[in-house]
This record gives structure tokens, C-alpha cells and sequence, in this order.
């Protein structure tokens, strides 16, 4: 008799990685809070203590009765992706406009669709360790092979780009930089994401570039690879 029992697809085993375990420990320590337990929880970021500002929640309810809870449109309310594309253009100087832009549940939502268009088996993508503990599954998804490349500690954890350009290969489709760096903290400066961008620029590579923290530096500290050349 063949064997009929349930199958899960491929993409089930590459999304169930070793990074599924910190959300084991993130839910073991949250359990063990709320039975009473003194656990300090230093897992999985989530600020539960800053409570969301009046203006915002006020926000919301009027958008709800005004009835503004259907269908909206796939890549996001128009009206936002204008001011994404403003904001972009401020913090860059680079012109875009609304099309080229897109809404998405979270970074972690943008970042996997985005892997979705980009990568595919057979693909490597570079990325830079440590890193954020969602990663791996995010670009693996894809069918894409995960190449870490490490911030070395003697290096106070800063990124290398000779390092990060020798691990390129021929099937090097996408390098992955998060700046500042989840979990370390470290800021990338403009000689650093300049050696990387000329390297994805002559070898036909994409860069993605997670910016979910941009807002904690100061104007001065904020670098975007956007607005760089190529």
C-alpha cells in the first residue's frame, strides 16, 4: 500500500528553521511572566509598556466609522504611497513616485515579498551575522541558500565589505544589510555601503537594505544607500 499519510510542501522545512526556537523561548518566558513568575524578557523586541498615543487611537476609530474598513488596494492606499514617496525623496533626493512604492503588514511582511520577486532555487543571498532572528526564514523561503557573512568582534562588530564581496559567487543574487544592525546595534557608514553598492552595480546584484530602525539615529548619523551613486 502506498503511503497516504498528510505531506507538508518543501517551503514548511525551509521556513521552520533554528530561528523558530527564539520564539520558543520568547513564548516560555511571556507564560512564565504571566504565572507570576520574575522573568526579565530579553527575546523577541516587542514594547508593551508604551502605551500607543491618543491622536493615533483617536485616528483609528474615526477611520473605522467612517467606514473606511474594506478592500483596499494590494500595494497599499494611495494616498500613503504619496507620502512614502515624498519621504523618500526627502531622505534621499532621489525621485520616486507612488507606484514604485508599496504597504505591508510589517518589516518582516515587506522583506518577505520582497524576497518572493527577488529570489528564487539555486539563488544565494549574503547576509551579514548577527542577524535579526526572522531572517533565514524570510530569504529562505524562497528556495534561496542563506551565505552568512560575520561581523567580527575585533572589528567592533562593523561590517566588512571586502568580506562581504569575497563570498560573492556567480549565483550571488541579492546582499541583505540592516543598518542599524538588529541585534548589535552598529551603524554602516557611507565608505561601507559605497564599497558594497559598487559591487552589486558591477556584478548585476540586488541590495536590500533593511532601515526599519532609520528614525533612532539623527540626521547626521542617517545614511542611505539610495541617495549614493549607481
Amino acid at each position: 500500500m502506498p503511503d497516504m499519510s498528510a505531506k507538508f510542501s518543501a517551503l514548511t522545512a525551509r521556513i521552520a528553521d533554528d530561528g523558530v526556537d527564539a520564539w520558543d523561548v520568547h513564548y516560555e518566558a511571556i507564560a512564565r511572566v504571566e504565572a507570576g513568575e520574575d522573568v526579565i524578557v530579553l527575546s523577541v523586541g516587542e514594547d508593551i509598556a508604551q502605551p500607543t498615543p491618543p491622536h493615533i487611537v483617536d485616528a483609528a476609530v474615526a477611520s473605522l466609522r467612517a467606514a473606511r474598513h474594506h478592500y483596499t488596494a494590494v500595494n497599499g492606499n494611495l494616498d500613503l504611497r504619496r507620502a512614502l514617496a515624498d519621504r523618500h525623496r526627502r531622505l534621499t533626493g532621489k525621485f520616486i513616485d507612488a507606484d514604485q512604492c508599496a504597504i505591508f503588514a510589517g518589516a518582516q511582511n515587506a522583506l518577505f515579498a520582497v524576497a518572493q520577486c527577488l529570489l528564487e532555487a539555486g539563488d544565494e543571498v549574503i547576509l551579514s551575522e548577527p542577524y535579526y532572528t526572522t531572517y533565514p526564514a524570510t530569504f529562505s523561503a524562497s528556495g534561496a541558500k542563506l551565505i552568512g557573512v560575520a561581523a567580527r568582534f575585533d572589528n567592533q562588530f562593523q561590517i566588512d565589505p571586502d568580506d562581504i564581496i569575497a563570498a560573492i559567487t556567480p549565483r550571488t543574487r541579492a546582499i541583505v544589510l540592516n543598518s542599524p544592525n538588529n541585534p548589535i546595534g552598529v551603524v554602516y557608514s557611507r565608505a561601507q555601503y559605497a564599497a558594497v553598492i559598487a559591487a552589486c552595480a558591477e556584478k548585476n546584484i540586488w541590495l536590500i537594505n533593511d532601515e526599519v530602525y532609520h528614525d533612532l539615529l539623527g540626521e547626521n548619523e542617517r545614511v542611505n544607500p539610495h541617495s549614493l551613486p549607481d
